[in-house]
């Protein structure tokens, strides 16, 4: 009778109780990511927290890297299939856990080169959002700086960590985790909660890149971040299954593990978000990129219609 009731509930409702228990799975993870790392070195709750502020050491590094994974466990990854559990997953075309509708390793592989060749419109919506946040007040606009920095500050830290174990651990923490746990959590069950709100696919699927960006905190890549959930959600249902979309995620993410071990802290500093001019370089890896992005278009359109993939998508989560 209770589920009955909470399958009867306004996804608008809905969607208010999802976002309270991520919130409530972050105060959750946090506590327990720190009661983890005080037992482990025998720290206070204040040694804990001032050991956290400092990515840049050992301890911080894996303090933060314990507290990280336990918030897309507990918060995304949890919450979602808990939701799924209370609410039931009928309605939320079973959270994308079907195999795509055609074969599945070439969805893969297309998620993977479509995310891959996106990176010079992530470039521009960057430049983009930079630009909208100078007409901000100044005040909001300071404080939007303020969060940029402790963030950046933090990334690179955690990226830049040296030694075998410290990788492994970034892969797992920033790539792997986030692409299984954050797609769940918002292709697998906000965006068809705003689908079915709203009665539009594409308000649907915006709404919730919107609400995946915005819970990151991260005011100056807020465009480029949506701009990808989006995309992931086209692909969600384009091929009928969430798999290809954490394909997508997860190349995206390690994407910047690689080059952040590659290049070094001077590239993150310096060059992960740049707003320097293009040079000729970047106009042919545009003009590639726009093929890339288009061949994906054309064998996704081969491998299933996207009208009748939208028609069943939106019937599954009415």
């Amino acid at each position: 009778m209770i589920r009955k009731a909470f399958e009867g509930m306004n996804p608008w409702l809905q969607a208010v109780f999802f976002a309270s228990m991520i919130l409530t799975g972050m105060a959750v993870a946090v506590f327990l990511g720190m009661v983890t790392v005080m037992g482990a070195n025998g720290w206070s709750l204040v040694e804990a927290t001032e050991t956290a502020s400092k990515p840049g050491t050992a301890e911080g590094f894996w303090t933060n890297m314990t507290v990280n994974s336990m918030n897309q466990l507990i918060a995304f990854g949890g919450m979602a299939w808990a939701f799924g559990w209370l609410f039931g997953r009928a309605r939320l075309d079973g959270m994308g856990t079907q195999r795509p509708r055609g074969n599945a390793w070439i969805w893969m592989l297309l998620a993977a080169v479509g995310t891959h060749c996106s990176a010079p419109i992530l470039d521009g919506t960057y430049r983009l959002n930079v630009w909208l946040l100078e007409w901000l007040p100044t005040g909001l606009r300071s404080l939007a700086d303020q969060y940029e920095a402790v963030a950046a500050e933090t990334t690179e830290a955690l990226l830049t960590f040296p030694g075998g174990a410290a990788t492994a651990a970034v892969v797992l923490a920033v790539a792997v985790l986030p692409s299984i746990c954050e797609e769940f959590a918002f292709r697998g069950v906000f965006q068809p909660l705003f689908t079915r709100g709203t009665g539009r696919l594409h308000l649907g699927i915006w709404l919730g890149a919107a609400v995946f960006s915005a819970i990151h905190m991260q005011f100056h890549g807020f465009l480029p971040r949506m701009f990808i959930g989006a995309g992931l959600g086209y692909i969600v249902v384009w091929s009928g299954s969430i798999w290809p979309a954490i394909t997508g995620h997860f190349v995206n993410n390690m994407g910047t593990v690689v080059q952040a071990k590659v290049m070094g802290a001077e590239w993150v500093a310096n060059e992960m978000q740049s707003t320097a001019p293009w040079e000729g370089q970047d106009y042919l890896l545009a003009a590639a990129c726009i093929v890339g992005l288009g061949t994906c278009y054309w064998a996704m359109s081969k491998l299933a219609p996207w009208h009748e993939q939208v028609a069943r998508y939106q019937a599954s989560v009415r």
